[in-house]
């Protein structure tokens, strides 16, 4: 047909549609759709939990900066590790009480503050729920 002109092929190829890589096409994200900031860890995620449970992070392990003297004297910043032992409602904004053994300190904590020591301890790899079989949380 090409041949005898009936067709023109440049018309045909400006007419056709790109084909479509192989395999299957992935689906265009709304806006709506959850990020990858947004895992169980997260600090707007940990916030929303403890404001709705507030006995839910009670034995967790968390993590926070303190400035340290050693001994010359000089002030360095180091993350510790603490246990959260308690929480409390003062009017209405809830508290957490977190021990950290090693400072001998035991701190009040809001609920943010605890939210970013979670995720912090998270990202260092702290096996914050305590639940070493690699167990879901609910």
């Amino acid at each position: 047909m090409v041949l005898q002109k009936e067709i023109n092929v440049s018309r045909l190829l400006n007419a056709l549609p790109t084909r479509k890589a192989s395999g299957g096409q992935r689906k265009a994200k709304s806006c709506l759709a959850k990020g990858k900031d947004e895992h169980q860890f997260s600090v707007d995620v940990l916030t929303k939990r403890y404001l709705k449970q507030p006995m839910y992070p009670l034995h967790w392990q968390v993590m926070r900066d303190f400035d340290i003297r050693t001994k010359a004297g000089v002030s360095k910043r180091e993350s510790f590790r603490g246990t959260v032992v308690s929480w409390g409602d003062n009017n209405g904004v809830y508290y957490w009480a977190v021990e950290f053994p090693k400072l001998k300190k035991t701190l009040r904590l809001e609920c943010q503050e605890l939210a970013e020591c979670t995720h912090e301890a998270y990202i260092h790899g702290v096996d914050v729920t305590g639940l070493s079989s690699g167990e879901a949380v609910v």
